[in-house]
């Protein structure tokens, strides 16, 4: 096969494909912005969520007492008994601030210290997810793009009280680390198994996910923690040593929290919490199938905690952990409603089950667990409150009216495309999902007709004016049937690709009086050619019967 015809048979296929890109992206914003601007006119046409809400009048005191609950920390002491701990500008859900005045209130709403200094009880101390504190995934990559310095990587100095005296530096592509001595000389590389003298012997971390840094007392060379898909590892340069702290049999590690470790202490951890009698350094290693992996010092200790598999099946469930003198306590919070529908199912029924949340009076509860030695757990005490319906404003299902107009001109492969997409890029880790993949497909979840007949009816209508419009100008069956299905396919944006490169005028065959296209020579149905205009005296062509001076 010739260039030139190597060229033309890929041209027409990528100009397809470059042309229905474009209109879908442009269909895609329009219908983005028609759903935008439908919410946002009506956006006020309300109806209350609380069906005999108060228009007026303040709250008695059982209405006080319930709303001083519902704001309150619920916090455990070591023996089980649940307090509320009340402070003027805590958020829910966070520690109290101690500059402030605080009251600690029993279950019975009985007060019981007020105060801004430290509270004469010693509560747990939970470990925190360290994902605010730590080098994650996507930092790695900004890290990892191409810049104007081209030289940017993650290295780990090595300081003596006067100066560097080794520079560790981490190699993606081998997923380990390599040594250099300040004066230039290499020292070695550094992998899951230790010091190697080559990168051929440097065992492979794994795929990295996140790590956080501490540095030991008297020292400025850091300690890092590294976390890959299944094992966490702690890794000593100072000392040249690497330590694998847990390795996941149960499935991806999901989630890495923290009491403290060395002298890491994550944000919204106590500074007091290592003054509580008993108290012990904590990672907790939570896994995708719903299994913990605590892992302990001072004596070393490992511990798996396997969660009954119906918590999963409400929605909210959180657990975090402590330890203290009297042993090792899980926290468990969650609501009696069941879980929402995944991301994957319709929005249909997502914006059914929001609903149906809202207007719903809903009970929730926190529990105290202990934990002993092989991961059993036994309940110790148990707080339960209720959250009213939401006495919020709402819009008339004008968000998902524009939704469901909009979405009649979508193309019919959205939903395969997100069915079976979106199925496999959410069983993804978190930290392993592309930012702009997660963009397309809440797009899609926004646009995907979901099966719609009416969406089927315009598709057939297009179908047809495709049909009505191509036969006079067809060149071929095979690209009339290509076309046909292709419009079928992608809806309004398939229409607009074959409208962008198949329209040409339409005249009456001088031979056969029918309709016919300019894009082929001979009429499709007579098979004649058009016939040659004669040339004028005018006309600035060359006449072949002339012959020409000698």
């Amino acid at each position: 096969m010739k260039l030139k015809n190597k060229i033309e048979f890929f041209a027409a296929p990528a100009k397809i494909f470059v042309t229905v890109v474009i209109i879908l992206i442009v269909v895609m914003i329009l219908q983005a912005l028609v759903i935008e601007i439908a919410w946002a006119i009506r956006h006020e046409t309300a109806r209350s969520v609380t069906p005999a809400a108060k228009e007026t009048g303040e709250p008695n005191e059982a209405e006080q007492k319930l709303a001083r609950i519902r704001s309150c920390l619920k916090d455990f002491l070591p023996d089980g008994t649940v307090h509320l701990i009340s402070s003027s500008n805590r958020r829910p859900y966070s520690q109290p601030n101690e500059s402030v005045n605080r009251r600690i209130y029993d279950v019975n709403d009985n007060l019981l210290w007020e105060g801004v200094s430290s509270s004469p009880y010693k509560y747990l101390s939970w470990a925190d997810i360290v994902s605010r504190e730590s080098f994650r995934l996507q930092d790695m990559k900004w890290l990892n793009m191409i810049s104007p310095d081209m030289c940017r990587s993650l290295e780990v100095p090595i300081r003596t009280e006067d100066a560097v005296v080794e520079i560790w530096r981490y190699l993606p592509g081998r997923a380990c680390f390599v040594g250099y001595e300040a004066g230039g000389g290499r020292i070695g590389y550094i992998g899951a198994a230790g010091l190697a003298d080559s990168a051929a012997k440097a065992e492979p971390f794994g795929e990295f996910v996140a790590f956080f840094a501490w540095c030991p007392d008297e020292s400025s060379s850091p300690v890092l923690v590294w976390q890959t898909n299944r094992r966490i590892f702690e890794i000593s340069f100072e000392d040249r040593k690497v330590e694998m702290l847990c390795e996941s049999t149960a499935g991806d590690i999901q989630r890495l929290s923290a009491g403290t470790w060395g002298n890491f202490r994550p944000r919204n951890f106590p500074q007091e919490a290592k003054k509580v009698d008993g108290y012990r350094p904590l990672l907790v290693c939570q896994t995708d199938q719903g299994s913990y992996n605590l892992i302990l010092r001072d004596p070393d200790q490992r511990i798996t905690v396997e969660t009954p598999a119906e918590w999963n099946l409400w929605h909210g469930n959180y657990c975090r952990f402590a330890i203290a003198e009297e042993g090792i306590f899980l926290n468990r919070f969650w609501v009696e409603v069941e879980q929402m529908p995944r991301s994957s199912e319709s929005n249909k029924d997502r914006e059914k089950w929001l609903r149906d949340y809202r207007e719903k009076i809903k009970k929730q509860r926190t529990e105290l667990y202990k934990v002993d030695d092989n991961g059993n757990l036994s309940l110790l005490s148990s707080f339960a409150w209720t959250t009213p319906a939401d006495s919020i404003t709402v819009s008339i299902a004008t968000r998902s009216a524009a939704r469901r107009y909009v979405s009649l001109v979508s193309p019919a492969l959205y939903d395969p495309l997100l069915y079976f997409g979106f199925r496999y890029y959410a069983s993804l880790d978190r930290t392993r999902q592309d930012e702009f993949l997660r963009e397309i497909f809440g797009m899609l979840r926004e646009l995907h007709p979901g099966l719609s007949v009416w969406n089927w009816v315009l598709t057939a209508i297009m179908v047809g004016f495709t049909a009505w419009h191509a036969w006079p100008r067809r060149t071929s069956t095979a690209r009339l049937v290509f076309w046909l299905v292709f419009v079928a396919a992608f809806n309004l944006a398939g229409l607009l690709t074959y409208l962008a490169l198949n329209h040409t005028q339409v005249i009456k065959c001088p031979a056969c009086g029918r309709h016919r296209g300019l894009n082929r020579p001979d009429c499709v149905r007579c098979r004649r050619e058009l016939p040659t205009p004669k040339p004028g005296r005018l006309d600035l062509i060359l006449d072949t019967h002339i012959k020409p001076a000698t």
